[in-house]
């Protein structure tokens, strides 16, 4: 009796244990089943700047004349996604359509049209043989071995995809929008005020982003220069701006002749990534390595290539003077950094320039949300309970 009943305990014993491990890997594999934890990306923030003239300068101050005025070479456009995306409309329709314009239109290859066929489903005529046999439409074939393809496919795992950077925001998520009304109607001329989120640079090496703003004369602003927020220890706001005084070409006051710096081009990109041509500037340096190597693939000598490029040099430096002059009384450059806080609002006094600006921590929620299937919420309810 003892020895059976020894071997009932070590039976008992062992059943337990072997649903103890089936249980463990029961819930093991519900918990694999159950959506990726979202953890969201850091150092995130949203900003926002106004940029105003002042009316009268009388603090007395004189505008200098010995300035240095540049454009950094890790320099952004902010993006304006509404632009964006008529202008790839454009570019799609002007693909879809022939160069001639009276020609008949000419659909993309990419747009292709399955033809409505009837088949005979094999598997139903050959169970089926005294009855009538029933067809499918190639629609629903289609769809039919689709869906097999997919369900024995292997899920893929959830990767959230965020929002880009440098989007300008609507204004309805602007947090100065009655101040800027406020600084108008006690006559500052607001000339820009802009919102933007961005990711900031854990090493502190933020891009600049361009500011071209005011008043215009040919091609150039009366608000010109870069700005960037950028976090080290702390967060700081820094700017290279300046203002360019225009005056009209009846006007008696004394104009400058002075070098300003060519613009930067943010049309020319890669044309391979469209979604970065709005961002990315070509700098007047690197157009001229890229005239360099034109004219290196175009003219089969290379002393003929050396020979063309100093004639360009030349051609440019005769008019260089033409490019350059403006009419402009004064130029005033705006050089200021400072330490900033969250949630703060801050005002850089300048006699010509005054700038409002703020920053705020920001989580973004992603554009792709983890779907939860009916099977995943019921295994989720059985775990919880």
């Amino acid at each position: 009796m003892s020895s059976n009943k020894r071997f009932l305990d070590n039976a008992r014993t062992y059943l337990f244990m072997l649903a103890a491990v089936i249980a463990s890997s029961f819930v093991s594999a519900q918990e694999n089943q159950l959506p990726t934890p979202l953890v969201p990306p850091e150092n995130w923030y949203q900003v926002e700047i106004i940029l105003f003239t002042q009316p009268d300068n009388l603090s007395g101050e004189i505008a200098p004349l010995d300035h240095h005025l540049e454009y950094p070479k890790n320099l952004l456009a902010l993006i304006d996604a509404e632009a964006r995306s008529h202008q790839f409309t454009l570019s799609q329709i002007q693909a879809a359509l022939l160069l001639d314009p009276e020609a008949t239109p000419v659909l993309p290859t990419t747009l292709t049209w399955i033809p409505i066929e009837e088949m005979e489903d094999p598997a139903i005529t050959l169970n089926s043989s005294n009855q009538e046999p029933i067809t499918l439409t190639g629609e629903i074939a289609i769809e039919t071995e689709t869906q097999i393809v997919e369900d024995s496919l292997p899920d893929e795992p959830y990767i959230p995809e965020y929002e880009e950077s440098f989007i300008i925001l609507d204004a309805r998520v602007r947090d100065l929008n009655d101040s800027a009304r406020a600084l108008n109607r006690r006559n500052y001329n607001v000339v820009f005020h802009e919102a933007w989120r961005f990711e900031a640079d854990a090493g502190g090496e933020d891009p600049w982003i361009h500011i071209s703003a005011g008043k215009r004369l040919d091609d150039r602003s009366e608000i010109e220069g870069s700005l960037r927020f950028y976090k080290s220890r702390f967060l700081h706001v820094e700017t290279d701006l300046w203002r360019l005084k225009f005056v009209s070409q009846d006007s008696l006051v004394d104009t400058l002749t002075v070098k300003l710096p060519d613009i930067p081009n943010f049309q020319l990109a890669i044309e391979d990534s469209p979604e970065q041509q709005w961002q990315i500037p070509v700098l007047p340096e690197y157009l001229t390595d890229l005239n360099a190597e034109s004219e290196l693939v175009n003219i089969g000598s290379v002393d003929h290539a050396l020979e063309a490029l100093v004639l360009d040099e030349v051609e440019d430096q005769q008019n260089l003077s033409d490019i350059n002059q403006y009419p402009i009384a004064e130029i005033w450059p705006i050089k200021q950094s400072k330490r900033i806080e969250e949630s703060s609002v801050y005002y850089l006094d300048h006699p010509e320039l005054g700038i409002m600006l703020t920053i705020k921590a920001y989580e973004p929620e992603p554009l792709n949300p983890q779907a939860i299937n009916e099977d995943e919420g019921a295994i989720e309810s059985e775990i919880q309970d």
